[in-house]
């Protein structure tokens, strides 16, 4: 049973979506929107996890590629898929790690 089972319905459906979506990502994808929650911007994310800038940017865009199989549509990053995960990075004892 998940953590979140007990939430109610609509908090319950968004904590599955970010699961779901979160578990899909790889280990660097993980990092770097664990980052991106904590407010930092690319290149602080680049800087912190000693890649390029480039490189950040590009796993962005692939997350977001995969925004619509979870989602039903391609999320902008910052403005919609930051604020979708927090919750569940924040309050998720399987995100924290």
């Amino acid at each position: 049973m998940a953590w979140f089972e007990h939430a109610d319905p609509e908090r319950h459906r968004l904590l599955e979506q970010s699961s779901n979506f979160f578990s899909q990502l790889p280990p660097r994808e993980q990092e770097i929107l664990r980052l991106a929650v904590q407010g930092l911007n690319d290149q602080d994310i680049a800087s912190q996890s000693k890649i390029s800038l480039h490189t950040v940017r590009r796993h962005i865009e692939n997350m977001l590629h995969r925004t619509c199989d979870v989602y039903g549509r391609k999320l902008k990053f910052r403005q919609e898929l930051v604020p979708k995960i927090a919750p569940y990075l924040f309050f998720s004892p399987e995100a924290a790690q």
